[in-house]
């Protein structure tokens, strides 16, 4: 009887111990977003030209969710060779303009 209750204490410790760990390891496996940024600023001052660059600094500070959209499409071309050559303002302006949501005309009819 002692040991199956010791063995009983045993699991339930080391089923503790697990979840636990289960619990931390989540929190521990995220990368630091500055870390994550400083990357990206880095990417960006060597693959897009000055005024391209400045371009998307503003962006990041008006529309942080179209910045980190851009920033994931220029890192996904980069990695696959579309991206070849160092961006332009204007090449930087065509794609912002293709990843905003296209407006729609409000029309009035009248009866």
């Amino acid at each position: 009887m002692d040991s199956l209750e010791e063995i009983r204490k045993r699991k339930l410790q080391e089923l503790l111990k697990r979840q636990e760990a289960a619990i931390e390891e989540p929190l521990n496996d995220k990368p630091d977003p500055i870390a994550v940024a400083d990357q990206y600023i880095k990417y960006f001052r060597e693959n897009l030209d000055e005024k391209a660059y400045e371009r998307l600094m503003n962006v990041r500070m008006i529309n942080p969710n179209l910045y980190f959209h851009v920033c994931y499409l220029l890192y996904q071309m980069k990695s696959t060779g579309r991206l070849q050559k160092v961006l332009t303002d204007e090449e930087l302006k065509r794609l912002l303009l293709n990843m905003l949501p296209k407006e729609r005309e409000t029309r009035i009819i009248r009866k």
